[in-house]
Order: C-alpha cells, then sequence, then structure tokens
C-alpha cells in the first residue's frame, strides 16, 4: 500500500497537473512552495517532489528570482515542436499499423468511447485525461518506447490540443471525428490516410494554438 506521502504526491500532481493543461494556471504563473503546502495540506517535501516532477513533464521552468512558474512555449517553439511531432508521429505510425491487433484496437476503441462521454458530459478533465490515453493507446503500439515517451513529452510541452479543445464545441465535435476516422484507418490497415488524418488533427490544433500565442 502507498504511504500517505506517496498518496498525496500523485493527488495534488493530478490536481495541478489539470489546472495547467486546462488554464486554470495561467502561463507565467508562480507556484509558491508555501501556499501549496498550505492550500494542499502537504509538506516542503511533497511540495518539491511535485515541482520537479511537473518540470520534468515540461509544464514549469525555473527561472531567475521567481522560482517554479506555469511554463509558457514561444509561437518559434510551438512550430518546432509541431514539425518534430508530424515527423516521429509519422514515422510511428508505419509501426502502429504493423503492430496493431484486435487487443490493442479495443483498447484504442473504449479510450475514445469515454472521451466522447466525457464531450457529452463537459467534463474537460474527463477529456483531457482520455484523450492522452487514446493518443497513448495508438502510439505505444508501435513498440519503440522511447519515440512513445517522446510524443507524449511532445504533447505536454506544447499543449497544442487542450487549447484547441477548450476553445469550442465544434473543435470537440471536430477532434471526435478524426479520432473516429484514424480508428477506421486502423481497421483497414492504411498507414497512408492514419498519417494524413492525423496530421489533419496536429495542424488544426497547432493553428489555433499559435494564433492565441500570437495575440498575447
Amino acid at each position: 500500500m502507498a504511504s500517505v506521502q506517496q498518496q498525496d504526491f500523485e493527488r495534488v500532481l493530478k490536481i495541478l497537473e489539470f489546472k495547467i493543461l486546462s488554464s486554470a494556471l495561467k502561463p507565467r504563473e508562480r507556484l509558491i512552495e508555501r501556499e501549496l503546502m498550505e492550500t494542499y495540506r502537504i509538506s516542503r517535501g511533497t511540495v518539491r517532489k511535485i515541482i520537479k516532477e511537473l518540470a520534468v513533464k515540461n509544464l514549469i521552468n525555473h527561472v531567475s528570482n521567481r522560482g517554479a512558474v506555469v511554463a509558457e512555449p514561444t509561437p518559434k517553439e510551438v512550430e518546432d515542436i509541431y514539425h518534430a511531432r508530424l515527423l516521429l508521429e509519422s514515422y510511428a505510425i508505419d509501426f502502429v499499423v504493423a503492430n496493431m491487433n484486435s487487443t490493442r484496437l479495443q483498447r484504442i476503441e473504449a479510450c475514445e468511447d469515454a472521451f466522447e462521454r466525457a464531450v457529452t458530459a463537459g467534463d474537460l478533465r474527463g477529456m483531457l485525461n482520455h484523450n492522452r490515453e487514446f493518443h497513448r493507446a495508438i502510439f505505444q503500439t508501435c513498440g519503440n518506447a522511447i519515440i512513445s515517451e517522446m510524443i507524449d513529452q511532445l504533447r505536454n510541452r506544447s499543449r497544442i490540443w487542450h487549447n484547441y479543445m477548450s476553445s469550442s464545441v465544434q473543435n470537440r465535435e471536430k477532434s471526435i471525428k478524426e479520432h473516429r476516422a484514424m480508428i477506421h484507418c486502423l481497421h483497414k490497415e492504411d498507414g497512408a490516410g492514419l498519417k494524413s488524418v492525423n496530421e489533419e488533427h496536429l495542424t488544426t490544433g497547432y493553428k489555433n494554438y499559435k494564433g492565441q500565442l500570437v495575440a498575447l
């Protein structure tokens, strides 16, 4: 059984990760140790462990004279991450299709069903979690743990999807349509089609998020 300290770590890490990904905590906003200790009733050691983990996930940066602040990628960084994701995900898709089987496909479909239920319920936390699991389930199938981990880290670093998703109901519906198209391609073992749909999925979110950054 996990210790109370470990339970506190996992609980508060999930809360802060969601707040960052949902923009409840804004870019450049400080995470102050004392406030986190008092708000969540956790030890300084647990706070520091959480901050370290958020930094590993590229969700916060350490800034001189300010401490830990919520990360904000520049438009150039977003562009670089977008092209890196296109390259990595397109490469991985060939192996995803080759390694796909009925059990893995059922897991992907279950993730999408859960995502759609969250959309219907207006549950942003559920949307974030189940969308992440949907894409993880696809790219973990490539059989290369390093590539799938890099793809996941790039998603956190850019935060393209959640900004796109939270902006309108139409964007959520478009994501569902594109997810279903990805699943259809997997059923048909259509790697080229999956690459095309995935590129559209990435590009829409990229343009939306880049536009938000430029407007700041």
